[in-house]
């Protein structure tokens, strides 16, 4: 039985999102909120957390409106380090709207976009706990009908509405990094029984 690996028998966690409706009446609080840019960077990019904080300045061009997807932060031993993404697909470009990248203009600067207080990246759970944390709790408490959601559920709201929108399984898994098509796949293209039945005429 080496090796065998023995099933839990427990459902898989269920994989909450944001409406499109939900999304954007988050960012519309997030563009006036200190930090907002943190969760709009996550709903329009579906970065993962370490990415995130491994975005610079100089990994935004605004006249191609284009963000390199180059660097991620993460913790080894207590060590914040920097290093290439999660896979060799992660290593990415991403085109962003015109919209987006007017919000990201006039906020441009040198180093990290968001760094901490001494200019380098945050420890990926020290910017849950001050950033993160501190956005949705004035977010529920603005609007508690919203549920919190945690970062990765903000990529994959980002995922899901890019699919509802293209339907494009290719596009959204090159979008996301995703290492397989398949994993793409068995995400989002299983949950959207709406664009199905429209597919089939059903």
């Amino acid at each position: 039985m080496r090796g065998v690996i023995i099933p839990s028998g427990r459902l898989p966690d269920e994989k909450r999102t944001y409406t499109r409706e939900q999304a954007e009446q988050v960012k519309s609080f997030a563009a006036s909120h200190p930090y907002g840019l943190d969760i709009i960077l996550l709903l329009e990019l579906g970065l993962r957390r370490g990415e995130l904080l491994g975005l610079r300045w100089e990994d935004v061009d605004l006249q191609q409106r284009v963000v390199s997807i180059c660097r991620s932060v993460y913790l080894d031993h207590n060590r914040v380090c920097i290093g290439i993404p999660k896979t060799r697909t992660s290593i990415r470009m991403l085109p962003i709207s015109e919209q987006f990248a007017g919000y990201l203009s006039p906020r441009a600067a040198e180093g990290y976009l968001l760094p901490n207080q001494k200019g380098e990246p945050f420890s990926p759970d020290n910017w849950d706990a001050r950033r993160y944390r501190a956005f949705m709790d004035d977010l529920q408490a603005a609007f508690p009908e919203l549920p919190t959601l945690n970062p990765h559920e903000l990529r994959h709201t980002c995922g899901t509405l890019l699919y509802q929108q293209t339907h494009d399984i290719f596009a959204v898994s090159k979008f996301l990094g995703h290492a397989d098509i398949a994993i793409t796949s068995k995400i989002y293209v299983h949950e959207d029984v709406e664009g199905l039945r429209s597919s089939l005429g059903f």
